[in-house]
């Protein structure tokens, strides 16, 4: 980029890096829908042989090569905290980390209370909904208090209340269990028999949910780092959520067993691992740098639990019941941050 004008003006080499990264993850992916064992969004055990081992090795690379050419020859001076945000990061941080270490821990304790928890119209579930509702609550506030002549702005923010109040009552089959409505026979093709519409098609609904989240709270404050001052000319540039949520995002980004196996959620966790290995260079306080390091140390280590003793959950799919908790407590605390920083023009 050039510093100058604050353009995005990349060299050959980024160019070419990032092309060489893109077409790499195409060519796997046809790899895995035509010629693997796994099939694109297929979820089963993770594969540990020696084919399936080189490919989430090149997976590794690609994305590495893919963030350093977005990176190039870029350093930028990065402080995660300041004066009004200093406590609340603190808080944001220490709550999304005790909930992941707790989940783990009950995960190797206690396989079936783990189950139990996240089993319908439990506390997992019911707390996912809630936290949702709580953003979508929180947005509609913020919209409420914006300048309305800013009609993009307005109109984002009313999309972003609207989508996860939708997610939230889709979560909880529009209250059906609650309220005993039974499913009518229009919806016999969903998986789960409940009066919702993700389950028509779930493996297509969950991997671009979860991949859409990764992006949103990884992949753009990264890039919103390296580039700030181009990408703060466009009046979106607020909707970014700041750069710790990187911290944030990597602990939804590493709840994985059944799914591992899916090129989306080998980029996601290696784009996370790999950005917050950057982040570290970045930052320039030891405090800053000491909370990269953590994360770093937690989510590995907790993905590399799952993958290792993955065949003692109840239901192989129930980790990402966890994952669906995660999410939601980032939006929350994203939708805070966006209340915060969002002020009404006179």
């Amino acid at each position: 980029m050039n510093r100058q004008s604050g353009e995005f003006d990349l060299s050959l080499a980024q160019k070419i890096g990032l092309i060489v990264s893109i077409i790499g993850f195409i060519c796997l992916a046809v790899m895995d829908e035509f010629y693997g064992r796994i099939g694109i969004l297929k979820e089963q055990a993770p594969l540990f042989d020696q084919v399936y081992l080189l490919r989430s090795f090149i997976i590794m690379l690609l994305t590495g090569l893919f963030i350093r050419s977005v990176i190039g020859n870029e350093k930028p001076e990065l402080c995660l905290e300041d004066k009004r945000s200093k406590s609340y990061l603190t808080i944001s941080i220490f709550v999304v980390s005790l909930l992941s270490i707790t989940s783990s821990v009950i995960f190797y304790v206690n396989p079936p209370l783990f189950s139990l928890l996240s089993q319908e119209d439990n506390i997992i579930e019911w707390s996912s909904a809630i936290f949702l509702i709580l953003s979508s609550g929180i947005i509609l506030m913020t919209y409420l208090n914006y300048d309305k002549k800013n009609r993009m702005s307005s109109f984002v923010l009313l999309s972003l209340a609207t989508i996860l109040f939708i997610i939230a009552i889709e979560e909880i089959s529009w209250f059906q269990r609650i309220i005993d409505i039974r499913t009518p026979k229009s919806f016999s093709g969903n998986i789960q028999k409940e009066l919702n519409l993700h389950n028509f098609a779930t493996n297509y609904v969950e991997n671009a949910y979860y991949f859409g989240v990764f992006v949103f709270f990884i992949v753009f404050p990264f890039f919103n780092i390296i580039y700030k001052k181009a990408i703060h000319r466009s009046q979106l540039s607020i909707f970014i959520a700041p750069p710790y949520f990187i911290l944030l995002g990597a602990y939804f980004c590493v709840f994985n067993y059944d799914m591992w196996n899916i090129l989306l959620t080998q980029i996601s966790f290696y784009g996370s691992i790999l950005a917050l290995i950057a982040l570290q260079y970045f930052c320039q306080s030891n405090r800053d740098k000491f909370r990269v390091r953590l994360t770093l140390v937690i989510v590995f280590t907790i993905q590399l639990l799952f993958l290792s003793h993955g065949e003692h959950l109840v239901r192989s799919w129930e980790i990402t019941e966890y994952k669906e908790l995660l999410i939601p407590l980032c939006f929350f605390f994203y939708s805070i941050e966006l209340f915060r920083s969002i002020k009404k023009k006179p």
